[in-house]
């Protein structure tokens, strides 16, 4: 079954069209010629535009709620591919998507994300939690983190 397909039955969104339009601009499917596995294709994701695109999707919602939304977009779409990522962890990468090509250090960014629990309580981590979660991330290569200090990688290739 197509992961657009997959994605789309999962999420309940009153419009669907921008959905799939917005998952259609920003996944490529890629055949390695050299792959023995040819049925399983590589998916390069351009994730901090992937990311980016969601907020027009929940326009229409209130804040709290078009977060929450944003959320499971994001939760879903990693499900898709077997990646378990927590709500917390979709938080983290959704807030870390203007950072681009800079680098900001763990400890400003968990200050900046307080400010964020602050309205959206449900996603609240502990500063031990915070920093686990950024080595996993790390691990599955959504960001890169050197020294403490954390880039966002705009493109992603899920296997």
């Amino acid at each position: 079954m197509d992961l657009k397909q997959i994605i789309l039955d999962k999420i309940e969104l009153k419009n669907t069209t921008a959905l799939s339009q917005l998952i259609t601009q920003n996944f490529r499917t890629q055949r390695m010629l050299n792959s023995m596995d040819l049925d399983n294709p590589a998916t390069e994701l351009r994730f901090q535009h992937f990311l980016r695109g969601l907020r027009q999707l929940v326009s229409e919602y209130k804040i709290k709620e078009g977060m929450d939304v944003m959320i499971t977009i994001i939760e879903t779409t990693f499900d898709a591919w077997g990646y378990e990522i927590s709500r917390q962890e979709c938080f983290l990468l959704y807030h870390l998507k203007d950072l681009g090509k800079f680098r900001i250090k763990d400890d400003k960014y968990f200050s900046q994300m307080e400010e964020q629990w602050a309205t959206f309580k449900d996603y609240k981590m502990e500063k031990d939690e915070f920093k686990q979660s950024l080595k996993d991330l790390k691990n599955i290569k959504f960001i890169d983190l050197r020294r403490g200090a954390i880039t966002f990688n705009p493109v992603v290739v899920l296997r």
